[in-house]
């Protein structure tokens, strides 16, 4: 497990599939205070067809209205949520990561997602979000 930079995130994050653990911005009644997610901002990744039909993947069009730098946040893509969240840093930390920048690394990647991740249920996709 580590903490990063927002400099450290965003370096991590443009080239590997990461496991992050992060506390909610904002309170969700019934639910933990922390989540996880599987994200990458890698683009030689997420603009590839195989990400696109996947994940129904659509590049954002708009610049969002306020500076997430300043407010330490950082914006990713979640693969099982389909979308993009933004966590603050302050209370994230990484805990795997997976290269996706290379052919080859994106070749191992659908190998575990293909093998491993598809064949997880609606239900345990949940718990795995909320562990």
């Amino acid at each position: 497990m580590a903490y990063l930079s927002i400099d450290g995130w965003h370096k991590i994050l443009s080239t590997h599939m990461c496991e992050i653990v992060f506390n909610r911005r904002h309170e969700k009644l019934g639910y933990p205070m922390h989540r996880r997610l599987l994200g990458t901002n890698c683009r030689q990744f997420m603009t590839g067809l195989p990400f696109k039909l996947a994940f129904h993947f659509n590049p954002p069009r708009n610049v969002p209205f306020y500076n997430r730098q300043i407010r330490g946040l950082v914006c990713v893509f979640d693969i099982l949520w389909q979308d993009f969240r933004t966590f603050g840093i302050e209370n994230a930390y990484l805990v795997n990561a997976l290269p996706v920048y290379s052919l080859k690394d994106q070749k191992e990647f659908w190998k575990w997602f293909n093998g491993d991740v598809v064949k997880w249920s609606a239900a345990y996709k949940e718990s795995f979000m909320q562990k």
